[in-house]
């Protein structure tokens, strides 16, 4: 009972299960907190995303003082995909470390190879020395995977979950929006200098937030548990969350227990308080190196896994990633009524804008349909730049440069409005817990190893089909991701984690799988 009279709204648990009586508001603000002090770590993420163009903008080809720091097409092909190679290196260790250290300390670790990267870059006097601090930064960014999207998943509620995950795409776009400015405000020297400050203030953030409830109940920390579970919940007691706190601790060694079966999904691991609630739940006795192969073989992991791994792919082809290092010298090839470093900003904010309309949408859209109509628009807008890349290429006519310019706008909009948003909301919401970080960082590892392939073949690929080719061709590989996610892109949105997982097996509601919960089920 609050101080009037008044009972406290209840809130809805971790997995949508009644929990015990706490402010709502408090509960929303505390989870609000914890997702900032990650949104600020993806700024400095998405800052490090652009470095390859904002560099490449400055030496590719073009006069230097300094000989020595010269790129010509072999090493800016290299520059420009670097982050891309070493990406999938860190994202398949960041699992482990998510495990072995928490998803918030493996989060904190990554901030050391973020500002070194960044240092390195500022103290570079050779082309071996823009490698090196390339190499930092990509490791460091995949070292991140596994942490943010297992810590996002595992400590908010099914009602805020999704836009959680829309802000933290929302601040990757910032970083890159920020990145931006700076560059063109500034030299790329200086700039390099004035990000290195971003992950220094995002690593003394994160002493302020909890770690996963998840993590540590795997790890039989169940009071250092309940107690972070309680501050995710608006700084209640711990006995406040404890209705909750035990469904999260079933949920968990259900997960573990299925994962060392091919049962039934819907079969519930039982759970003793009294003589469980204290004990470790980790790894069966047959060795690191095999739990490891078993969970990834396991269907209810693998099958997730697939899709998650295709999904990353047609989302790297409707919003041309692999553009992105040469766009400076892409927006060359046409004639435009403003500076080009102002159409690349616009990008950015349009980009930016399109990652924040899902957190205010989501809810009534869902992730399907959102996900299947942004793929159709983004397919008819890059075929439609491969026409403008065939016939107007340099041409002065004014109308036909700004339906570029918007052309370009919609691209990045849509892109970044509902398609990397629903599949990063996927990757926070589909695997289990078991394997979460390791499913985690595989997926997106193989997201970044297909973005190094298709960045690092760019140039190759635009003198043999030209400019226009690639957007054809991007526009068919589109439209193949738009039949894929018709036929295999699943509702996830108000959905708890344990429905979300069965969705993965033989025993689940096609129809449901397919379709938004009603309104009235999704508040009860």
């Amino acid at each position: 009972m609050s101080g009037n009279g008044k009972r406290h709204p209840v809130e809805k648990s971790f997995l949508g299960y009644p929990g015990d009586e706490i402010d709502r508001r408090k509960s929303t603000l505390s989870q609000f907190y914890a997702t900032c002090v990650q949104c600020i770590f993806l700024i400095s993420l998405g800052m490090q995303f652009v470095m390859p163009t904002i560099v490449l903008g400055a030496l590719h080809n073009k006069a230097v003082i300094n000989d020595a720091m010269y790129l010509d097409d072999a090493d800016a092909s290299w520059i420009g995909s670097t982050l891309y190679i070493c990406h999938p290196i860190g994202s398949l260790i960041s699992g482990f470390l998510s495990e072995r250290f928490g998803r918030k300390g493996g989060m904190m670790l990554v901030n050391i190879p973020f500002i070194g990267g960044w240092v390195l870059l500022y103290c570079a006097t050779s082309v071996r020395g823009l490698y090196v601090a390339t190499l930092t930064m990509g490791l460091g960014m995949g070292f991140c995977e596994a942490p943010i999207a297992a810590y996002l998943g595992e400590t908010s509620e099914p009602r805020l979950r999704s836009i959680f995950t829309t802000m933290t795409t929302a601040a990757c776009n910032l970083g890159v929006l920020i990145e931006l400015a700076i560059g063109s405000s500034l030299d790329w020297r200086t700039s390099t200098l004035v990000s290195s400050f971003v992950p220094v203030f995002s690593f003394v953030l994160f002493f302020t937030i909890p770690e996963s409830p998840v993590w540590l109940i795997t790890k039989g920390r169940m009071k250092d548990a309940q107690k972070s579970l309680a501050w995710l919940r608006g700084f209640a007691k711990p006995h406040q969350v404890q209705n909750e706190f035990d469904e999260l601790v079933r949920y968990t060694k259900m997960s573990y227990a299925l994962g060392n079966s091919q049962g039934n999904p819907e079969e519930k691991a039982p759970l003793d308080n009294k003589n469980n609630t204290s004990k470790h739940v980790e790894e069966d006795s047959d060795g690191w190196l095999k739990t490891r192969y078993k969970e990834i073989t396991n269907p209810k992991l693998y099958m997730p896994l697939k899709f998650v791994m295709f999904s990353f792919f047609w989302a790297q082809c409707a919003c041309l990633i692999p553009f992105r290092s040469y766009m400076i010298g892409i927006l060359e090839n046409f004639w435009f009524p403003v500076d080009r470093k102002w159409i690349l900003i616009m990008t950015g904010v349009v980009a930016f804008i399109g990652s924040v309309v899902p957190m205010f949408i989501i809810q009534f859209t869902g992730k399907r349909k959102l996900g299947l109509s942004c793929m159709f628009v983004a397919t008819a807008s890059i075929l439609c730049l491969g026409i403008f890349a065939s016939f107007y290429t340099h041409t002065e006519n004014l109308v036909v440069a700004w339906l570029l310019i918007v052309d370009l706008a919609v691209v990045h909009f849509v892109g970044f409005l509902g398609i990397i948003n629903v599949s990063w909301m996927l990757v926070c919401e589909i695997f289990p817990v078991r394997a979460r970080g390791i499913a985690t960082g595989i997926s997106t590892g193989w997201s970044c190893f297909i973005a190094f392939l298709l960045t690092k073949g760019f140039l190759w690929m635009q003198s043999m089909v030209g400019l226009s080719g690639l957007f054809y061709m991007y526009g068919v590989l589109s439209f193949l991701g738009c039949i894929y996610y018709y036929f295999n892109l699943p509702e996830t949105e108000g959905k708890t984690l344990e429905r979300i997982e069965t969705y993965f097996t033989s025993n689940h509601d096609r129809k449901e799988k397919y379709s938004m919960p009603s309104r009235s089920a999704s508040k009860a």
